[in-house]
């Protein structure tokens, strides 16, 4: 059976109101970012904690720089006084692999202490650790490794990459789980707003 006149006319105005649709939603889109539209933590997948959580007292191994061997035991207590991004990564997460030389990047920036801590579990060694660092070209994070998964399992993560956002008292504030854009200007300057307050 064949269309009349009348069935291709309500089709074909039917698509012309999804196209205008379409076409406004773009339109809209784009006066936002025109206008100034601005970021939200929600945007970037921040997930804030309803009350700051007193960070888990357990300790990781801390070389100072990737060109030094003889890592040192820290704790997160030793950056009270200055907010921190902890990133939970490892060499075995092609997310991570893709986002860590950009988190590098961020690094470089600001009063924020950085720690990348690796923590895909005994096989990541500081040798592993640094042969990525040095075939990635990072040089602004200096290595660190959770390879008991103390701080892992104290955080509860539940998927790599998983940031943490920790005020200067020493309370968790927030957490990001999956990919950050640090290439985005915008990004960066939220969550290193976020850390200034």
């Amino acid at each position: 059976m064949k269309p009349n006149g009348f069935t291709v006319g309500v089709v074909i105005a039917i698509l012309i109101v999804i196209s205008y649709k379409v076409i406004g939603l773009l339109a809209t889109g784009s006066k936002q970012e025109a206008e100034g539209y601005t970021l939200s933590l929600l945007d970037i997948g921040y997930q804030a904690l309803s009350s700051p959580k007193k960070v888990p007292d357990a300790s990781f191994q801390l070389y100072k720089t990737p060109a030094v061997e003889g890592g040192a035991e820290a704790n997160l207590a030793n950056y009270k006084g200055k907010p921190v991004v902890l990133h939970f990564w490892a060499t075995w997460c092609g997310p991570c692999v893709a986002e860590l030389p950009h988190y590098d990047s961020f690094a470089a920036t600001g009063e924020i202490v950085n720690i990348a801590l690796c923590s895909g579990g005994d096989t990541e060694t500081f040798e592993k650790v640094d042969n990525f660092y040095k075939s990635h070209s990072i040089k602004k994070l200096p290595i660190a490794l959770d390879a008991r998964g103390s701080l892992y399992r104290s955080f509860e993560i539940r998927g790599l990459p998983t940031t943490v956002f920790i005020n200067k008292e020493g309370f968790e504030i927030g957490r990001i789980v999956g990919m950050i854009d640090w290439k985005d200007k915008k990004v960066v300057k939220l969550l290193a707003n976020l850390l200034q307050k």
